[in-house]
């Protein structure tokens, strides 16, 4: 007895001399298995782009040293990616830019700014890999990605974050789910909002559980709590937020508040395996490097907690 499958086919994307001009018309075109190739330019969509729940994977060009080579870009105008159709690992993003997005009104996370300038996720499981978000913003939450929903549990494979921006979460903000990051780089991220923000690169708020390998975070800073990551907690212990770091680095980060590095409240739980936490500032609270409070938990085993300040205790 002999079966048959469809074959997936290759759809190409280019300004010229390819199948289509658009992302968004080649994903409509596409079919589960099928994988959209983008060649190495700059690509003004003009408009989210939306994967409409398909298995299929975008794929971008690398250069010479395998970073991406296939740009979105927003324009400061618009959100760039939307997916929220049920999505599972099987829809993939590869080798991309994703920049100067913009978390409008409105807009896929609602809010007055809306959420995600980069990327929004909401109860879907996409694969992202060797994926860098660049100068992104929202006047809400997550400036690069926003991940919402229960049934959400992202995965990141060599991601990277630099010069995002939003009120909470410079960079990623993470929702009632789940996310997995192995070797990411956050530098850069800011929560802005004239000493209210918090959360510099990464915010996690209720009943998060995130798993991160071999990740940094640099340079970040938080106009309040959290120069890097902040654990927002939950109200019971029924339904504890976890934060899982192992061989991650959190160096040189600043918060106008409490916890320079790290800030974590409200039953969160904080674990660390080999992780280095040096440099960090909380110029004017306490807390220089990591920031316990309201019945949070920190278990830490093998780390080096150096050279880190605070302007409070």
């Amino acid at each position: 007895l002999f079966t048959t499958s469809a074959a997936a086919d290759t759809l190409t994307v280019c300004a010229s001399g390819c199948q289509y001009t658009s992302i968004n018309a080649a994903i409509d075109a596409a079919s589960d298995g099928d994988v959209i190739l983008l060649s190495a330019e700059t690509y003004y969509e003009g408009a989210r782009i939306n994967t409409d729940g398909k298995a299929i994977t975008l794929r971008g060009a690398t250069d010479k040293s395998g970073d991406p080579a296939s740009i979105l870009d927003g324009a400061d105008s618009h959100q760039l990616i939307e997916c929220q159709n049920d999505e599972d690992a099987s829809t993939r993003f590869e080798n991309l830019v994703i920049q100067n997005g913009y978390g409008e009104p409105n807009g896929a996370g609602g809010g007055d700014g809306g959420d995600g300038g980069g990327m929004y996720m909401r109860n879907c499981t996409p694969t992202l890999v060797n994926c860098h978000f660049l100068y992104n913003r929202a006047n809400n939450e997550a400036g690069a990605l926003n991940v919402n929903g229960s049934d959400a549990h992202p995965i990141l494979t060599d991601c990277v974050f630099i010069g995002n921006e939003a009120e909470d979460g410079g960079a990623i903000y993470l929702e009632q789910s789940n996310i997995t990051m192995t070797d990411c780089r956050f530098e850069n991220n800011a929560a802005i909002d004239a000493g209210n923000a918090d959360g510099g690169a990464f915010y996690l708020n209720n009943r998060c559980l995130a798993v991160l390998t071999r990740c940094t975070f640099s340079g970040n800073t938080a106009d309040r709590d959290a120069g890097a990551i902040y654990l927002d907690g939950v109200p019971s212990e029924n339904d504890p937020e976890s934060l899982t770091m192992i061989d991650c680095e959190i160096s040189n980060n600043t918060a106008g508040g409490d916890g320079g590095g790290i800030f974590a409240r409200s039953r969160a739980i904080l674990v660390m395996e080999n992780c280095a936490v040096d440099g960090n500032a909380a110029t004017a609270g306490d807390g220089g490097g990591i920031m316990n409070f309201k019945d949070s938990t920190a278990t830490l085993v093998g780390c080096t907690l150096s050279n880190n300040t605070a302007g409070g205790s």
